[in-house]
């Protein structure tokens, strides 16, 4: 499912001005608390967004961007999903 880049920013679990990213690069898993700024420049110049799959789904983590991170996602994005 592909997410529109204006779509995005609702959906995520920005906390304190931070929302949480993940990546898997080489089968390793690093997570870090990325600013609205770094958020919105990673939207914005992102190929393609679209619903992360069942493991990053299940950790809340449900929006990928250029199959490279991992976002959390809200509450909001359940109800995105129907």
């Amino acid at each position: 499912m592909i997410i529109k880049k204006d779509e995005v920013k609702e959906l995520l679990n920005i906390r304190d001005g931070y929302c949480h990213v993940f990546s898997n690069p080489n089968g390793m898993l690093m997570g870090a608390d990325w600013s609205e700024k770094e958020i919105d420049k990673a939207i914005s110049e992102s190929n393609f967004i679209e619903k992360a799959g069942e493991v990053a789904m299940n950790m809340n983590h449900g929006i990928c961007i250029d199959r490279k991170y991992f976002i959390e996602t809200n509450d909001k994005f359940k109800e995105f999903l129907k």
